[in-house]
């Protein structure tokens, strides 16, 4: 074998694995970010059911600070036409 051909034969051999280890690093990130991107899909699904529950949670509170705030007003009108009826 010639020295030329030698070379060749290195060189290409030299580049098939750089191009294998290219290919196999870039699957792999490609993945690692696939896995964040779910991970992170996850993360957003838990916060937006979390938001839902205190919504509802503050709708129900203020159904009741509403009637509350209506027995209150019922409680001080009657007061009020007591007190003025003396």
């Amino acid at each position: 074998m010639s020295r030329t051909a030698w070379m060749t034969l290195c060189a290409s051999g030299v580049f098939t694995c750089g191009v294998i280890y290219y290919v196999h690093t870039s699957q792999t990130k490609d993945r690692e970010r696939l896995r964040e991107g779910v991970i992170i899909d996850m993360e957003r699904q838990q916060r937006k059911r979390q938001n839902i529950q205190q919504l509802a949670l503050q709708a129900d509170l203020t159904k009741i600070l509403r009637e509350q705030q209506k027995q209150y007003d019922e409680e001080d009108k009657r007061h009020k036409e007591s007190g003025s009826g003396s």
